[in-house]
């Protein structure tokens, strides 16, 4: 990996729009127009009242990566690839597939059913609004699920975005909300 130099945080205030853990202690960062504390170079996220218990370095300003000494992490095998563009098919959904019915609501975005065109094979696509989340931890959350494949997750089989939206095509899932069970 080359030599990584160690550096600490450079956290700074921000409001998030959406529900958001803390990466200390877990919890939820809530309240409306609550500030949380947002890491500028590595993106981690925390409460104020956390911040001393960050126990964890930073990423170097080259962009170097320090991944914990005595953490194995060979079951997660994902392709590194920083040109986002190869998992964003071309276009928009709507050329590649018909809308059915709208599955669900909320703050993060709307779920419709849909069905693929040529193959006539349906899905969920969820609608996400760009202006709604982090950009950078949702594309980082777009490749983890472009690359890891298992029965026990739901399947991403492509992403798309446009100005305003990023629209994922995902495996559907019959059973009513999770919420709703948990």
């Amino acid at each position: 990996m080359g030599d990584v130099k160690k550096v600490d945080h450079t956290f700074k205030a921000k409001i998030f729009k959406s529900p958001t853990f803390c990466h200390v202690c877990n919890g939820f960062i809530l309240g409306l127009g609550q500030k949380g504390l947002r890491c500028s170079e590595c993106y981690l996220t925390i409460h104020k009242a956390c911040q001393e218990k960050v126990d964890t370095s930073c990423i170097d300003k080259s962009g170097g990566e320090l991944v914990p000494e005595k953490q194995e992490m060979t079951w997660l095998n994902i392709a590194k690839n920083n040109d986002l563009s190869t998992y964003y098919s071309k276009g928009s959904p709507w050329d590649t597939y018909d809308k059915l019915d709208e599955l669900g609501r909320g703050g993060g975005g709307i779920v419709y059913e849909v069905q693929h065109k040529k193959e006539a094979t349906r899905w969920a696509l969820k609608e996400l609004p760009k202006d709604s989340y982090d950009l950078y931890l949702l594309e980082r959350e777009i490749l983890v699920m472009k690359d890891l494949h298992h029965t026990g997750l739901v399947e991403l089989k492509e992403a798309f975005h446009d100005d305003v939206n990023i629209y994922l095509v995902l495996e559907i899932v019959n059973g009513g909300e999770l919420f709703d069970r948990i």
